[in-house]
């Protein structure tokens, strides 16, 4: 008698599945390693006669889907597994090819409105080092305030100096002082 050519059931009728127990997208056996990558996926459309999932394994790569009559891609089943496919192996995501146009002028007036709100805060002055802002409102972001809540604080900047080099010209490597070691040892013999 020849072995049977699947050992992987159905995951909702436990039923023998398919045609093949490698992976189509590893060409590696089957293994839960394959479903996290989302290599296979199990069909999740409810199906009429049972109103049970149909359980079905499919290659999500695949341009069909699930090749149980009317649960194809085309037909608009399993469209979240596909969609999040396209997301984790080609870089895309579900929500990029929806993206609704804007519109142009209602997109320019609230960013005027949030630039007024700016120029309240922040106002400034040119001076031969460069720009000079000042906050009319509140504290500048850049300070720190002191515990007390009194006066700003601002932070000092100093420079890191690193400290000077040794000189280990006159220090012995671990070899060499092993050397050493075992020459007295023989001399004291």
């Amino acid at each position: 008698m020849s072995p049977r050519l699947c050992n992987t059931r159905n995951s909702i009728t436990g039923k023998e599945a398919g045609k093949t127990h490698h992976c189509g997208h590893c060409k590696k056996k089957i293994s839960a390693r394959c479903f996290k990558k989302l290599h296979l996926a199990s069909c999740t459309v409810i199906r009429s006669d049972t109103g049970r999932e149909c359980g079905e394994r499919f290659l999500v790569r695949s341009r069909g889907g699930c090749m149980c009559e009317g649960h194809s891609y085309h037909d608009g089943a399993n469209k979240a597994i596909q969609m999040r496919f396209r997301e984790m192996h080609l870089g895309t995501a579900p929500w990029e090819d929806d993206i609704p146009e804007v519109d142009e002028d209602e997109a320019g007036k609230d960013e005027s409105e949030e630039f007024e709100k700016l120029d309240t805060i922040v106002e400034e002055e040119e001076t031969k080092n460069g720009v000079h802002l000042t906050f009319t409102e509140g504290r500048s972001p850049f300070e720190k305030w002191n515990k007390s809540g009194a006066a700003p604080v601002t932070p000092q900047y100093r420079e890191k100096r690193s400290p000077p080099a040794k000189d280990n010209s006159e220090r012995k490597t671990k070899k060499q002082a092993l050397a050493v070691t075992a020459q007295d040892l023989k001399r004291k013999k």
